[in-house]
């Protein structure tokens, strides 16, 4: 039940070596590490100040030293962090929540620990250690924001149980502030989503005014409300069509603060009260869901995502389970391949177990090390990996060498003798991980333009007929492979398969019908590889049809 914030800080140039983490596993434990390797260089400073005070005759009260209070309160998160993960750093990438505070900690918070609040020899220290470390970056903590909001979306999640660190399924965790929620709420405001927007800004607003403001912890305070989240509030009431209500609020953030100009600006349009056709306009392009191809399907892909596959019985029953040999290929006959049938028509199958635990490990070795930032193949065949709401999650491509040969060569293999097809016209394996809230957003796998049947394929081998994904593990909550025309989702399971078909039998028409999706990640993380078959070279595995509605 769950699923994303924009630029809003720059870390200092202290910060040393920087990445664009896009919210996937493997480098948030880097930064997880660098956190947990800086931690005991701020409790010395801590016991140091103690240490300092208690030597005076006439000792301060430390509670007045802002530098101590700062770097105290924030040792105070680190360690309530730690006390919900155990100290593992498997639980904290594992946590959408967890992820969001230790990336925003990583990003903004510890700029504020740097020297001078620090006692000079530690300082000195810490200025150090910090120079060789791994921190996280604003969009990252977008990204991570922007997850929050796709798992709240796409599951349909109270707001309140959000707020107080609830996630279905997952341990309670920390509790959401005020910049936090503001920080999510951007999410939907820029989608022009305004619905949402408002309950995450009212919210932040609301609980603004209840917190006690800091030096560390970016709660908002009158004065960052009124700038920041009261113009988005405003903006988005007012998109909604609500001009009554929209007046009201402005003329309420104009009696505590006059100067307030987006306010007085808003208040003159709504007293003009802004034509209807002009409002209906403005209405009619709001997009409830991002960067998606195919918006019909939505309802249905977020049903999907929350309850799994939704067949009639009329249609489940026919569904079968069996061992597949192919005509007794040898290999399948020394390991018959366990089949589930998911769908008939067409034919969507998932292979149980189809690879062990030793291939998994060396998979993940030779992938992992490959993963750039997740792109999607845009117009004229791009491919530049820009921050993009349709997939969020990390990348890389398994091309046959010397060093990983044997293991695709058995990859290749299994797809060849269950499916017949030819591993010459394929193109090579994509290997994806996405972390807590990746997701793809409703896509097909086939291309709709000449431009881009070429990608990552020899010339001339025709569009995508058929897609095999392996999963290499499992996820905790979430992440299933969706499919809303046809009312099917598949569960993601280690060493498990799924095939369909992009193209209709007679070879020229792409199948709309096997649009599909990859749910937001819950809990956990999730690795699969992609094999995408073309149509050259496999008459004998995939005749064509002379019907061409077939």
């Amino acid at each position: 039940m769950l699923y994303l914030i924009y630029c809003i800080l720059t870390l200092s140039s202290l910060l040393g070596c920087r990445g664009d983490f896009q919210v996937a596993t493997y480098d948030l434990i880097e930064v997880s590490k660098t956190e947990e390797s800086l931690q005991p260089l701020l409790e010395s400073a801590v016991e140091e100040w103690e240490r300092t005070e208690k030597a005076k005759d006439d000792p301060e009260d430390l509670e007045e030293n802002r530098e101590y209070v700062t770097v105290k309160r924030f040792l105070e998160e680190v360690h309530q962090h730690n006390e919900f993960t155990g100290g593992c750093l498997e639980e904290t990438v594992n946590h959408p929540i967890l992820v969001f505070k230790l990336l925003k900690r990583m990003t903004y918070y510890w700029n504020l620990m740097m020297p001078p609040h620090l006692p000079e020899y530690i300082g000195k220290k810490f200025r150090d250690a910090v120079a060789t470390a791994v921190f996280s970056t604003s969009n990252d903590v977008s990204v991570a924001a922007e997850s929050l909001y796709r798992l709240f979306d796409v599951y349909a999640l109270d707001l309140d149980e959000l707020k107080e660190g609830k996630l279905p399924g997952l341990p309670q965790t920390f509790t959401l502030n005020s910049w936090d929620l503001f920080s999510i709420g951007l999410t939907p405001y820029r989608n022009m989503n305004y619905v949402h927007a408002e309950m995450f800004l009212q919210a932040s607003i609301e609980l603004s005014k209840k917190e006690e403001t800091t030096s560390y912890t970016m709660d908002v305070n009158k004065a960052y409300r009124h700038q920041h989240i009261y113009p988005v509030l405003l903006h988005s009431i007012y998109s909604q069509g609500d001009v009554n209500k929209a007046l009201a609020l402005s003329r309420d953030v104009l009696d505590e603060e006059p100067d307030n100009e987006y306010a007085a600006k808003l208040e003159m349009d709504c007293l003009r009260h802004i034509r209807k056709d002009e409002l209906e306009t403005m209405l009619n392009h709001s997009k409830p869901f991002p960067d998606v191809f195919y918006p019909d399907s939505i309802p249905t892909l977020k049903k999907l995502c929350q309850l799994g596959s939704l067949l009639p019985p009329s249609e489940a029953r026919h569904l079968t389970c069996y061992y597949e040999t192919n005509n007794n290929k040898p290999r399948l006959i020394l390991k018959p391949a366990k089949i589930e049938v998911v769908k008939l028509n067409p034919r969507v199958i998932i292979i149980h177990r189809i690879l062990t635990d030793s291939q998994i490990d060396s998979l993940l070795e030779y992938g992992i090390p490959e993963l750039k930032s997740a792109y999607i193949t845009g117009e004229k065949g791009n491919q530049n990996p820009v921050h993009t709401q349709t997939r969020t999650g990390k990348v890389g491509w398994l091309f046959k060498d010397d060093d990983n040969k044997w293991i695709v060569s058995q990859l290749d293999n299994y797809i060849h003798d269950l499916t017949g097809y030819e591993m010459e016209y394929t193109e090579a394996y994509q290997f994806v991980n996405y972390g807590a809230g990746g997701h793809y957003s409703v896509h097909h796998d086939s291309f709709h333009g000449e431009w881009q049947i070429e990608h990552h394929a020899p010339p001339g081998v025709g569009n995508r007929a058929a897609t095999f994904l392996y999963y290499l593990n499992d996820v905790r909550v979430g992440g299933s492979t969706v499919f809303p025309t046809l009312n099917i989702a598949v569960k993601p399971e280690k060493g498990s398969a799924v095939y369909w078909p992009n193209m209709l039998k007679n070879g020229e028409v792409i199948d709309e019908r096997t649009i599909h999706s990859g749910c937001p990640v819950v809990s956990g993380r999730k690795f699969i590889i992609n094999k995408w078959i073309r149509q050259w070279g496999q008459a004998i595995a995939a005749p064509c049809s002379l019907d061409a509605t077939e």
